[in-house]
């Protein structure tokens, strides 16, 4: 992959709306996003999100990484943008960094994190609850829960506040590259933290897969004894706005 080296256009200086400011705040967030995940939670039709990030690409606030004819360009802080933020937003400056290197094989995945991150912001908003913290699986939840001891990485972890407790939930997207055998191991840890353990309240499993795979992902949770507290979720499903709640019924106090 490759960025774009093309001239940016600085005819005029760009004043950063608020909007703006919450577009490049994900991308720090995130590392990368992509530009029809900036059109979906940010804008009402493409065309201005296409305009819109072309002028804050031609301000030098944001990097543009090209990936195929067919996928989607992915945005990244530029190192201007990342300083303007830990200028603005000097409380979040420790959680903000470039994409550095994008490597290819791992873009379908991250963005699908990406997905179920702005999913969850967007539940969690809709209900009048808050997202307390999102962080990769060996970040600071995954220590205070232990995971580590387990050999547990979840892809993602986050904390919410509903209004009857707090929740802390693990996330797992499948892409259909990982065997059977390999989830299989994976959900007998999860054991060691979910139901009466209650280290975990939830477990995602997000399927990009098809039908099939997702029938035998959910064959494997049952059979692990984990239904109560686990959901299967079709990735596409967390993509329509207004948000639509798709994981009702799940265990009490839960989501």
């Amino acid at each position: 992959m490759r960025k774009i080296r093309g001239q940016r256009k600085k005819d005029h200086p760009l004043v950063l709306t608020n909007r703006d400011k919450e577009i490049l705040l994900l991308a720090g967030l995130c590392r990368y996003v992509s530009a029809e995940q900036v059109a979906r939670e940010f804008f009402s039709s493409d065309s201005r999100a296409r305009r819109r990030i072309r002028q804050l690409y031609d301000a030098g606030y944001i990097n543009v990484t090209l990936t195929s004819s067919t996928a989607p360009n992915l945005l990244s802080l530029s190192k201007d943008g990342l300083v303007h933020l830990k200028d603005t937003l000097p409380a979040m400056a420790v959680r903000m960094q470039c994409a550095g290197s994008i490597r290819l094989a791992g873009v379908q995945h991250h963005l699908a994190l990406v997905d179920v991150r702005l999913y969850v912001a967007a539940l969690v908003g809709s209900k009048g609850w808050s997202l307390l913290r999102w962080e990769n699986g060996a970040g600071e939840m995954a220590r205070k829960l232990g995971l580590g001891q387990i050999r547990l990485r979840p892809d993602s972890l986050f904390e919410i506040e509903t209004s009857r407790d707090v929740l802390y939930c693990g996330v797992e997207v499948d892409c259909g590259g990982e065997t059977m055998v390999v989830l299989d191991s994976k959900l007998e840890r999860y054991q060691q933290v979910l139901g009466d353990v209650g280290l975990l309240d939830e477990l995602w499993i997000v399927a990009i897969s098809g039908k099939e795979r997702r029938g035998t992902i959910e064959r494997l949770v049952r059979q692990a004894g984990l239904e109560p507290w686990t959901r299967v979720l079709n990735h596409g499903l967390l993509l329509a706005r207004p948000v639509v709640s798709v994981v009702a019924g799940m265990a009490e106090g839960g989501v």
